[in-house]
């Protein structure tokens, strides 16, 4: 599966293909979510030295990682909606 078909939403996708994109998805966000709680203090931000901007910037990167997550889950379950004679909607 190459990136075109990652984030496409015609075509078709079957119980593997869709599986494997809602695990992928899922444990990415996983880890990204451990990272940035890791990075940004664990709650503690005065003590790890994390700034405003610090927090802004990180949050930007955050949102659109999982709008980009997001969209790639969506599509998938549109694939797999289109496999099974559904619309999609």
């Amino acid at each position: 599966m190459d990136a075109s078909t990652l984030y496409s939403f015609s075509g078709r996708a079957g119980r593997m293909s869709f599986a494997l994109t809602q695990i992928g998805v899922f444990t990415a966000t996983y880890v990204f979510t451990f990272l940035i709680i890791v990075l940004t203090g664990a709650g503690d931000e005065t003590r790890s030295g994390v700034t405003l901007a610090d927090q802004v910037g990180i949050m930007l990167v955050a949102s659109v990682y999982y709008l980009n997550m997001a969209w790639i889950s969506l599509a998938a379950a549109v694939r797999r909606c289109h496999d099974r004679g559904l619309s999609g909607w």
